[in-house]
Protein backbone atom coordinates (compact mmCIF):
# COMPACT_ATOMS: atom_id res chain seq x y z
CA UNK A 1 0.00 0.00 0.00
CA UNK A 2 1.13 3.16 -1.02
CA UNK A 3 0.22 6.16 1.32
CA UNK A 4 2.46 9.42 -0.78
CA UNK A 5 2.77 9.36 -4.44
CA UNK A 6 4.38 12.22 -6.03
CA UNK A 7 1.81 11.43 -9.52
CA UNK A 8 -1.23 10.91 -7.31
CA UNK A 9 -3.00 14.78 -7.21
CA UNK A 10 -4.73 14.17 -4.04
CA UNK A 11 -0.84 13.79 -2.13
CA UNK A 12 0.23 17.14 -4.60
CA UNK A 13 -2.37 18.72 -2.88
CA UNK A 14 -2.70 17.46 0.66
CA UNK A 15 1.32 18.32 0.70
CA UNK A 16 0.41 22.28 -0.88
CA UNK A 17 -2.22 22.68 1.57
CA UNK A 18 0.10 21.36 4.57
CA UNK A 19 3.05 23.37 3.66
CA UNK A 20 0.60 26.60 3.02
CA UNK A 21 -0.70 25.57 6.74
CA UNK A 22 2.62 25.86 8.42
CA UNK A 23 3.77 28.67 7.36
CA UNK A 24 0.60 30.27 8.56
CA UNK A 25 1.00 28.49 11.74
CA UNK A 26 4.56 30.01 12.12
CA UNK A 27 3.53 33.90 11.19
CA UNK A 28 0.87 33.48 13.28
CA UNK A 29 3.01 32.55 16.60
CA UNK A 30 5.18 35.10 15.00
CA UNK A 31 2.74 37.90 15.44
CA UNK A 32 2.22 37.18 18.72
CA UNK A 33 5.63 37.02 19.99
CA UNK A 34 6.56 39.86 18.37
CA UNK A 35 3.29 42.01 19.99
CA UNK A 36 4.25 40.40 23.43
CA UNK A 37 7.87 42.04 23.39
CA UNK A 38 6.29 45.34 22.62
CA UNK A 39 4.33 45.04 25.02
CA UNK A 40 7.13 44.29 27.39
CA UNK A 41 8.72 47.09 26.04
CA UNK A 42 5.94 49.44 26.91
CA UNK A 43 5.57 48.24 30.28
CA UNK A 44 9.49 48.38 30.58
CA UNK A 45 9.39 51.83 29.07
CA UNK A 46 6.25 53.04 31.76
CA UNK A 47 7.92 51.98 34.62
CA UNK A 48 11.26 54.29 33.74
CA UNK A 49 8.69 56.83 33.35
CA UNK A 50 7.36 56.66 36.94
CA UNK A 51 10.74 55.70 38.14
CA UNK A 52 11.05 59.76 37.94
CA UNK A 53 8.02 60.54 39.93
CA UNK A 54 7.68 63.54 38.32
CA UNK A 55 4.55 66.37 39.17
CA UNK A 56 5.45 68.96 37.34
CA UNK A 57 5.87 69.30 33.38
CA UNK A 58 4.94 70.64 30.60
CA UNK A 59 4.71 69.76 26.75
CA UNK A 60 2.31 70.03 23.29
CA UNK A 61 1.26 67.17 22.27
CA UNK A 62 -0.48 65.94 18.25
CA UNK A 63 -2.93 63.76 17.19
CA UNK A 64 -2.86 63.73 13.73
CA UNK A 65 -5.52 61.06 11.92
CA UNK A 66 -8.22 62.75 9.59
CA UNK A 67 -7.67 66.28 11.14
CA UNK A 68 -5.01 67.33 13.29
CA UNK A 69 -5.99 67.86 17.19
CA UNK A 70 -3.15 70.09 18.83
CA UNK A 71 -2.65 70.42 23.23
CA UNK A 72 -0.86 72.15 25.32
CA UNK A 73 -0.49 70.44 28.61
CA UNK A 74 0.79 71.61 31.77
CA UNK A 75 1.03 68.94 34.52
CA UNK A 76 0.76 70.54 38.69
CA UNK A 77 1.17 68.57 41.00
CA UNK A 78 0.57 65.64 39.37
CA UNK A 79 -2.85 66.56 37.89
CA UNK A 80 -2.91 67.63 34.45
CA UNK A 81 -4.29 71.34 32.94
CA UNK A 82 -5.05 71.44 29.43
CA UNK A 83 -3.73 75.31 28.26
CA UNK A 84 -5.04 75.00 24.88
CA UNK A 85 -6.49 72.73 22.48
CA UNK A 86 -9.73 70.33 22.93
CA UNK A 87 -8.28 67.02 24.64
CA UNK A 88 -6.34 66.76 27.74
CA UNK A 89 -3.59 64.06 26.83
CA UNK A 90 -1.86 62.34 29.15
CA UNK A 91 1.48 60.83 29.16
CA UNK A 92 -0.30 57.71 30.83
CA UNK A 93 -2.67 57.72 28.22
CA UNK A 94 -0.20 57.39 25.53
CA UNK A 95 1.17 54.49 27.71
CA UNK A 96 -2.47 52.93 27.02
CA UNK A 97 -2.85 53.92 23.26
CA UNK A 98 0.51 51.97 22.61
CA UNK A 99 -0.85 49.19 24.30
CA UNK A 100 -3.71 49.62 22.35
CA UNK A 101 -2.39 50.01 19.32
CA UNK A 102 0.10 47.37 19.73
CA UNK A 103 -3.19 44.87 20.24
CA UNK A 104 -5.53 46.47 17.59
CA UNK A 105 -3.25 47.86 14.78
CA UNK A 106 -1.59 46.22 11.54
CA UNK A 107 1.35 48.43 11.38
CA UNK A 108 2.92 50.24 14.42
CA UNK A 109 5.91 52.34 14.85
CA UNK A 110 6.85 53.90 18.36
CA UNK A 111 9.74 56.24 19.75
CA UNK A 112 10.62 56.91 23.28
CA UNK A 113 11.80 59.49 25.26
CA UNK A 114 15.32 58.88 25.49
CA UNK A 115 15.96 59.89 28.86
CA UNK A 116 12.25 59.96 30.72
CA UNK A 117 11.14 56.76 28.88
CA UNK A 118 7.50 57.77 27.48
CA UNK A 119 6.32 57.35 24.07
CA UNK A 120 7.59 60.80 22.16
CA UNK A 121 5.98 59.47 18.32
CA UNK A 122 3.21 56.61 18.12
CA UNK A 123 2.55 55.93 14.19
CA UNK A 124 -0.42 53.69 13.65
CA UNK A 125 -1.94 51.95 10.49
CA UNK A 126 -4.90 50.48 12.05
CA UNK A 127 -5.79 48.62 9.17
CA UNK A 128 -3.66 48.31 6.51
CA UNK A 129 -6.64 47.09 4.16
CA UNK A 130 -8.11 51.24 4.44
CA UNK A 131 -7.16 53.71 2.72
CA UNK A 132 -5.75 57.23 4.86
CA UNK A 133 -6.77 55.59 8.62
CA UNK A 134 -2.98 56.07 9.78
CA UNK A 135 -2.39 58.65 12.57
CA UNK A 136 0.36 59.93 14.49
CA UNK A 137 0.66 61.10 17.82
CA UNK A 138 3.09 62.60 19.15
CA UNK A 139 4.70 64.63 22.19
CA UNK A 140 6.97 67.81 21.48
CA UNK A 141 8.50 70.01 23.78
CA UNK A 142 8.72 68.53 27.35
CA UNK A 143 9.83 70.26 29.65
CA UNK A 144 10.31 69.82 33.80
CA UNK A 145 10.82 73.16 35.69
Amino acid sequence: MVIFSSKSAYSTIFTLSMSILLVISFWGVMHWVNNAETIERVERQNIQWKGFELTEYAFIATDACMFLDYSKVQVVEGKPQLLEGKQKVTIEGRFDLAKEAILNADALRIEYHPLYGFPLNIEVDWDDQVVDDECSYSIKDFKVP
